[in-house]
């Protein structure tokens, strides 16, 4: 290996190192986070709000990295799609992050503590979430395409699992909470959906960056009506579109 090419190396390594610290840094936190929620502990969660911050200066160094990256080697092939899914990635952990926060502000707003089915619900669907997160780092770390498609694939148990959450929250709690609490405990569960479809998102930069598949986009079917909504011009009107 020429000199060159072994310092290419070293900051690819370098970048792929201090990425898989901040997911790591980012997991911790909302670990933290929901802790915090389940015991109560304020303390806990200011730590994870204060947090953000360095998080968030984490994020800024390494996007200047990538971009000192590019600049200095003018990558291509492997290397460019390998630095333009870091990019990608940082800003990922760094919304991750401000979940964590968010979640730590609810846990600390919230005037009656989470209890019941609801509770369990909770801590199912949060620590499966970070189960994801933690298998989808680990996935980037090593660029393992194949964990990383193994990993994604829990995203749909979660799905299911905020289902049932929405429906003990709606069901069970709806009429005995007041609009704050209703809407912090909403605003939870959709955050911890969030956080596994980053981590499943992850995993599509991992798979991205070795295999140069890119996700399938959706496709969606759009119905157009003319002014009378007539349902008789629904078939000739409907089209597709791909979201991306």
């Amino acid at each position: 290996m020429s000199h060159y090419e072994q310092r290419l190396q070293n900051d690819l390594d370098t970048i792929r190192t201090d990425i898989t610290t901040l997911g790591s840094t980012v997991h911790q936190a909302l670990t933290h986070a929901l802790d915090s929620l389940l015991n109560r502990e304020s303390d806990l969660a200011y730590q994870v709000i204060l947090g953000d911050h360095p998080i968030n200066r984490t994020a800024d160094r390494l996007n200047i990295a990538c971009h000192g990256f590019i600049a200095k080697h003018l990558p291509s092939a492997g290397h460019l799609r390998f630095v333009s899914s870091s990019l990608r990635t940082i800003i990922l952990l760094e919304r991750l992050g401000d979940y964590a926060a968010t979640i730590a502000k609810e846990s600390v707003r919230l005037k009656y503590e989470l209890e019941g089915a609801f509770k369990t619900d909770v801590q199912v669907m949060g620590y499966d979430a970070l189960g994801m997160l933690s298998d989808a780092v680990a996935a980037y770390e090593a660029m393992d395409a194949e964990l990383a498609a193994e990993t994604k694939s829990a995203a749909s148990k979660i799905d299911r699992e905020f289902i049932t959450a929405y429906s003990d929250l709606v069901v069970a709690d709806g009429n005995d909470l007041q609009r704050g609490d209703l809407f912090g405990r909403l605003n939870i569960i959709n955050l911890l959906e969030r956080v596994s479809d980053q981590a499943k998102n992850l995993c599509e930069e991992v798979i991205f960056t070795k295999t140069g598949k890119t996700k399938k986009r959706r496709r969606l079917t759009l119905f157009f009506l003319d002014e009378q909504d007539a349902s008789n011009t629904i078939e000739k009107s409907k089209t597709q579109v791909l979201i991306f």
